[in-house]
């Protein structure tokens, strides 16, 4: 079986995130968004993010391997029991899955902060400065280390934290709720192993 990547993170100039058949967090580097000078800097922030996720994404790669060693048994045996066992290891694995994405949510904002405090230690060294004058992108490169010093503040693709209601100043009493009008109240089924069936596909949670 092969499972989607699931939800990572997604800059400009390159994206993570974890692959449960590899059992990690990958990443790719987009080298056209940014000057070459700063590609190790870049490379640096995408490790970072890798580091960070690498144990939670391990939760979900092992819950994966279980899923595809249940079904492929179940397959192969046709007992009941084995059915059984392979159903929950898919109801399991898509609940790990649900418990990553919910972790990166999160953890959103310390998951920025470090990625880009790499690429910004990675890029004030003497030599990426002296490769940037020498291929004259000192100009983007200060602007890219500008923005990035911002994006650690506030991250961009991170979501912004639910608004607090304003407390009622101090001795006046709160309005009463306002009761609710009479009469208003406030993922598929896996298929079972002892069906005939293709590779199994847990939906695409990957960020794009």
């Amino acid at each position: 079986m092969r499972y989607a990547s699931l939800k990572g993170r997604l800059e400009e100039a390159g994206e993570a995130a974890c692959d449960p058949d590899k059992g990690k967090v990958v990443f790719k580097i987009n080298y056209d968004k940014f000057p070459f000078c700063m590609a190790d800097c870049v490379f640096a922030h995408e490790k970072a993010h890798a580091d960070f996720g690498q144990a939670e994404c391990a939760k979900v790669s092992a819950a994966a391997k279980a899923a595809t060693d249940a079904v492929e048994k179940a397959k192969k045996s046709g007992k009941k029991e084995d059915v059984e066992k392979a159903e929950q290891a898919l109801k399991d694995f898509e609940k790990a899955k649900e418990e990553y994405d919910k972790w990166v949510g999160q953890n959103c904002k310390e998951d920025e902060e470090k990625a880009y405090q790499a690429g910004i230690d990675k890029c004030k060294s003497a030599e990426i400065q002296k490769q940037c004058a020498a291929s004259k992108e000192t100009t983007r490169y200060t602007q890219i280390m500008k923005q990035w010093e911002d994006f650690k503040k506030a991250p961009p693709n991170c979501a912004p934290p639910p608004k607090q209601p304003s407390p009622a100043p101090s001795g006046t009493a709160a309005p009463p709720t306002t009761p609710a009008p009479k009469g208003t109240g406030e993922m598929g089924a896996p298929r079972a192993p002892s069906e005939e069936m293709p590779p199994i596909l847990p939906e695409d949670t990957a960020v794009a």
